[in-house]
């Protein structure tokens, strides 16, 4: 069952980057618990954010508590949110998982064929689909970004969202004067 869904998510991978045409009306991927989840990237419907991370990226792991904690605090079922790590062994990402005691719904990419079709480039990078259309993004991702990302799915505001850092004025040349 796992090498069919390998097979089709590459074949979709394969199928998409030769037609151009956009993502796979549907992709199967397992989860660490073992279940399949079936994704729609390519259609229209609920919001969809789809996280790809590994372990060997320091700022994947900086970020992962944020987008936990905002999704179970925020979105409320509203949106899904999937986290999927990058190649790396189902040890490895269930460590990670228990260390940091994430509650994501947590899938892997095995072969990185669905970085490939989804997301590409660097690490983090993020496939988003909201009800005004699909975006993607690479690098970081700050928890004030997430907040903006995940309020732009369909989740709320979040109650204790920590204040913004004050400009650090010796950098913009606009030191306080006596």
């Amino acid at each position: 069952m796992r090498a069919r869904a390998l097979l089709l998510a590459v074949l979709c991978a394969a199928a998409w980057t030769a037609s151009d045409a956009g993502p796979p009306e549907e992709l199967t991927l397992r989860t660490l618990s073992g279940s399949e989840v079936t994704l729609e990237p390519g259609q229209p419907g609920d919001p969809l954010i789809i996280h790809f991370w590994a372990s060997w990226c320091p700022s994947c792991l900086a970020e992962l508590p944020a987008l936990d904690r905002l999704a179970r605090d925020t979105c409320d079922g509203r949106v899904r949110i999937l986290a999927v790590n990058l190649v790396e062994s189902s040890e490895t990402v269930s460590r990670v998982v228990r260390e940091r005691g994430l509650s994501l719904e947590i899938a892997r990419d095995p072969d990185g064929a669905l970085f490939r079709l989804l997301a590409g480039g660097s690490m983090p990078a993020n496939y988003i689909r909201t009800p005004e259309g699909v975006s993607r993004s690479e690098g970081p991702m700050s928890e004030k970004d997430w907040v903006r990302v995940l309020g732009e799915a369909g989740c709320r505001e979040p109650a204790d969202l920590p204040p913004e850092p004050a400009p650090d004025s010796s950098r913009t040349g606009n030191a306080p004067r006596d």
